[in-house]
């Protein structure tokens, strides 16, 4: 039988019967631990030959200019959970025809429509949120045999991933918010640039260039910063060389000299909050401060303005991780916004 690729977008009835796994939402704890780790339960057995593929789709490695992990995951076992059941995410990997308790356990407590989707190959995988505590991201896979994941994970590893990132932004913007938001910044955007950020409590506006249309928004300890201006250039798409002369430009005048290194550059096309755009990923230095660090650049043409929009986000925190500082300013840097026209200030 040909196996046809049916995500967890489908997944709606079967997840009400799967209500062993999780309890009252007002009697669970709230999550703890760091936002990347995922804990994946499964029998030793089934994870030592799953493990290549799974690893890889996670564990995908970030230059900063040391190589992380975009996620880090951990295996235990079923009479381990107990340990880890309030940590940020929470995998299960099962087999319809495996003896081990987790598949045992699975098979047990998961919808039988499930199971009959598996059987059938239609299923592989479902996300199931807040099992043992609020805000928990938790994807159960679920296959007729070890065979059967091999072959089926490869073909919804992108699209399960998306998903995942998705849910996993969507916390992390929650939690940074929750702690308290710079209100009067953000008015002051809106008002003199047309546009405006979501910026947490403890940001501040370093510099700005009114003639420009630029602002610098930083924050330290350690430092990391959100820059946005406008540009001239109306092309619909530009080059890797005038991406990368984008920022150079920019970051002579206003970040006292940083260059962008261009061996390990990444130039993507990619969807901005529904904006055709271009990303620049890679690494920064300043030869005379002798600092440097990861950064992201987006730019896009806006059709409605008819404006070119640049976003550069950066970090420099040495000796320390900077993946979940990138983290976070990829939440601010996603939740720019265009002013409507009788908020703007002329």
């Amino acid at each position: 039988m040909r196996w046809k690729p049916i995500y967890n977008r489908l997944w709606v009835i079967p997840l009400i019967a799967f209500s062993i796994l999780v309890s009252s939402c007002d009697l669970k704890p709230t999550t703890m631990g760091y936002q990347h780790r995922l804990f994946v339960v499964a029998d030793s057995v089934t994870w030592a030959k799953v493990e290549p593929q799974v690893t890889e789709a996670f564990e995908t490695t970030v230059p900063t200019p040391l190589e992380e992990k975009e996620f880090v995951v951990s295996h235990i076992t079923l009479d381990q959970l107990n340990t880890v059941r309030t940590r940020m995410n929470i995998v299960f990997i099962g087999l319809a025809e495996g003896k081990g308790e987790t598949d045992l356990y699975l098979q047990k407590y998961l919808p039988q429509t499930f199971k009959d989707g598996v059987a059938a190959g239609k299923y592989l995988y479902l996300f199931n949120d807040d099992m043992f505590a609020r805000d928990q991201i938790g994807i159960i896979f679920f296959a007729q045999n070890i065979s059967a994941f091999r072959e089926q994970f490869p073909l919804i590893q992108k699209e399960m991933l998306k998903t995942f990132k998705q849910k996993y932004y969507a916390r992390l913007k929650k939690g940074m918010f929750e702690k308290g938001e710079n209100t009067k910044l953000e008015e002051l955007l809106q008002k003199h640039y047309g546009w405006s950020v979501r910026v947490q409590h403890d940001y501040f506006l370093a510099l700005q260039d009114l003639d420009a249309h630029y602002v610098w928004l930083r924050r330290i300890n350690p430092d990391r910063w959100v820059s946005i201006w406008e540009e001239n250039n109306t092309a619909d798409s530009l080059s890797r060389d005038a991406i990368q002369n984008l920022r150079n430009t920019m970051a002579r005048k206003y970040y006292q000299g940083d260059i962008v290194d261009s061996e390990d550059l990444v130039i993507e096309k990619v969807d901005f909050e529904g904006h055709p755009a271009q990303k620049m990923s890679g690494l920064w230095r300043n030869d005379s401060l002798m600092v440097g660090g990861p950064f992201r650049l987006y730019t896009w043409l806006d059709s409605k303005t008819e404006k070119r929009y640049c976003i550069d986000i950066a970090v420099r925190a040495p000796s320390k991780k900077k993946k979940p500082y990138l983290d976070q300013l990829e939440v601010i840097a996603h939740t720019f916004s265009l002013a409507k026209q009788e908020d703007v200030k002329h």
